[in-house]
């Protein structure tokens, strides 16, 4: 067997498994990147929803309260205790003081919540519509409580009906109390898709399919070559193709024949068996076995003639003879020549 094919595909399993691996991480990370940009954004819609949805109430009357406030009158920032009067009822309430806008905003909250039945519905328009601008394709649910003056529980959906994965609240102050905005949202998969960068993921799923096509293909390879030339090792023997070597009892079988081997031929062929493409160099088999004989390449040379002698009397189709490549080597062949000329 050629160790090297086997290394290769070693390998190739091994940076295929690395390159899934490296998908598989890059997914997470991005399905992650996707989460913290809704965690982001998502509030914010909801922010400037409520903020554009009062402004477009608010017409010009902004611009008017700008117009009439003094800003030295009244330190901004500071608490106030303020008397409200109606005709059935007066309480005081602490007010924080601030800028014409922000009471401007204050006042027409507090307004919409106490008029407009369907204020929570038309905040819910404003949001899912910035929702979509932010590439958000989502369910959502928006709710608006408030507790002290006005009494307000209202919320444009069933929530009970909505699965909601993600959830996001925020507090205005209003002219009495605090305005409470809630906002359920429930987004797609796609949704989560679509807002990942998917560049570095496509290429290393196309990497992992090309390597993946090329280590089925070279597996196939291999797998026909080891079925129809290469050895098999188990348990200590040598399985090749009918053949086969049990090494602790030197013997040779094919099919119903076999043969045993003395120790010299023994190990000249195990010397073939334990390399790759079963190819040994002369030299190496006259230092192992000859190394200060002047004959040491005659004896080789009947030493292989011997052995092959062995192997033809089991009809074994392999033998061993000079590398046609390399004079300098020698190769156990299923391709027996019809007279090797043994040097």
């Amino acid at each position: 067997m050629n160790r090297f094919k086997i290394y290769a595909s070693k390998a190739l399993f091994f940076l295929l498994s690395i390159t899934i691996l490296l998908l598989i991480c890059t997914i997470f990370h991005q399905i992650n990147g996707a989460k913290e940009y809704l965690a982001d954004k998502i509030p914010a819609c909801l922010n400037t929803a409520v903020e554009r949805y009062v402004d477009s109430k608010m017409g010009g009357i902004y611009y008017l309260a700008q117009y009439e406030y003094d800003p030295n009158s009244k330190e901004i920032g500071g608490y106030e205790t303020r008397t409200a009067r109606y005709a059935d009822t007066t309480f005081t309430y602490r007010s924080k003081i601030v800028t014409p806008a922000e009471s401007a905003l204050r006042d027409f909250q507090t307004l919409l919540v106490e008029i407009e039945q369907s204020y929570q519905d038309s905040i819910q328009v404003v949001f899912d519509d910035l929702l979509q601008k932010e590439n958000i394709y989502a369910q959502s649910i928006i709710g608006i409580t408030s507790s002290f003056y006005t009494k307000k529980n209202e919320w444009s959906g069933d929530t009970l009906a909505l699965k909601p994965n993600y959830r996001t609240a925020f507090t205005n102050q209003g002219v009495y109390e605090d305005i409470n905005y809630y906002a359920y949202i429930h987004y797609s998969s796609y949704t989560i898709w679509h807002l990942m960068h998917k560049t570095l993921i496509y290429i290393l799923f196309i990497c992992c399919l090309v390597i993946g096509i090329f280590l089925f293909w070279w597996t196939r390879k291999l797998k026909k070559e080891i079925a129809n030339t290469t050895e098999v090792k188990k348990d200590g023997n040598y399985y090749i193709k009918d053949l086969t070597y049990y090494v602790n009892e030197k013997r040779l079988v094919l099919k119903e024949k076999e043969v045993k081997l003395s120790p010299q031929l023994h190990e000249l062929l195990l010397m073939f068996l334990k390399t790759d493409r079963y190819r040994v160099a002369k030299i190496e088999i006259r230092q192992k076995f000859w190394p200060k004989s002047i004959d040491a390449t005659s004896n080789m040379t009947s030493t292989i003639n011997r052995l092959n002698k062995e192997l033809k009397e089991i009809d074994c189709a392999y033998t061993i003879i000079s590398d046609p490549k390399n004079d300098e080597y020698y190769i156990f062949s299923e391709l027996p020549p019809a007279s090797p000329e043994l040097q």
